[in-house]
């Protein structure tokens, strides 16, 4: 034999028994991938069993339960379902080694939970929840594939916004706003807080740094939406027919409803048209007891610390009318015909 077919019976022997080595590490690995997949198997096999013990266990012949329970029967077989989906998909993607894909799985629970709640209409006990249980049973899937991929139990999994619990990261979650509000929140003094959806942080865009919004020539007030007029000349510095809006000048309710509310509206006043005398409710909204002689806010003076006239007709009597007094903040009633001050409002929105 030549030296150089020698060597290459060594080169092919030595390849030999590198490929058998192969083979059997590879056999063993994917015995313990199957191994996992029938840990996997066996806890999809537990809780499923016992959402079907659920659902038997509810009263026989589902034909003949009412609308409401046929709902709930329909969504815990579709519960058991979604999670049966999920938990294959985990273990066949530990068994090769990929990330699992659950798309088949979303868009089958997508397609029949709605079609379960529109069978049943109003008789489903509940309704809409497909995204907050589906993200609940994503995140029991997702624990399990952890624990038994060797994951801690003290493994701090992410927060899962939707699932109606505020977790770490989160600062509220829909219908729960952990007890805060607007004026809870720097740099906030009222307002409407909300949960943003799919971040579970939270939405100020309705809050509001200041109650009054000063225009210039208005106040729009936050808290209730409704912009007044500001008077425009100094108190005492004598009353003026031609100016509309000067603090001094006294009417009677007829011409309060009448003629001097239709020439704010002709005027277009801070470029609106749909100016009105106040009723009683939305004028008492402007009293603050935390002042005095007038008791408003700095930002409506000038201001008669006296009586303003609302639209507020008394129902005992017609030749009477609401007024409210803003030298204490107190409402009383007035005859009609009386000469008392005025300020209009608009709602801005």
């Amino acid at each position: 034999m030549s030296l150089l077919s020698g060597l290459h019976t060594d080169f092919n022997t030595h390849r030999a028994i590198k490929m058998k080595n192969k083979k059997s590490y590879e056999s063993k690995r994917i015995q313990s991938n199957e191994g996992e997949a029938m840990k996997m198997s066996r806890v999809l096999l537990f809780f499923g069993g016992l959402l079907v013990g659920f659902a038997v266990a509810w009263p026989s012949t589902a034909n003949a339960l009412p609308s409401a329970e046929k709902c709930a029967v329909g969504k815990i077989k579709q519960v058991r379902k979604y999670l049966g989906c999920r938990l294959e998909a985990e273990w066949k993607a530990l068994a090769r080694g990929t990330s699992p894909d659950f798309s088949k799985c979303d868009q089958y629970l997508q397609d029949r939970w709605p079609r379960i709640e529109s069978r049943a209409g109003l008789s489903c006990p509940t309704s809409g929840d497909q995204r907050e249980m589906r993200d609940e049973m994503a995140a029991y899937s997702d624990s399990v594939a952890f624990r038994l991929s060797g994951m801690t139990t003290t493994t701090t999994l992410p927060p899962v916004c939707g699932n109606g619990a505020v977790e770490a990261g989160e600062e509220c979650e829909f219908g729960d706003l952990m007890g805060m509000d607007c004026a809870s929140l720097p740099g906030f003094v009222g307002g409407e807080l909300r949960c943003t959806p799919e971040l579970c942080t939270f939405d100020t865009s309705g809050c509001y740094a200041s109650r009054y919004e000063d225009t210039g020539l208005t106040l729009i007030d936050n808290a209730t939406g409704l912009e007044w007029e500001k008077k425009q000349t100094a108190v005492g510095s004598g009353a003026d027919a031609l100016n509309l809006h000067d603090v001094d000048n006294l009417y009677s309710w007829y011409d309060a409803v009448s003629s001097w509310i239709g020439a704010v509206n002709v005027e277009s006043f801070a470029g609106h048209s749909d100016w009105r005398v106040p009723s009683v409710d939305e004028l008492v909204t402007l009293i603050d007891y935390t002042n005095s002689a007038p008791s408003v806010d700095a930002g409506f003076l000038p201001q008669q610390g006296n009586f303003y006239w609302t639209s507020s007709t008394l129902a005992s009597g017609r030749a009477y009318a609401w007024t409210v007094n803003f030298r204490y903040g107190a409402v009383n009633d007035g005859v009609k015909a009386s000469a008392l001050y005025l300020r209009a409002v608009r709602n801005a929105r």
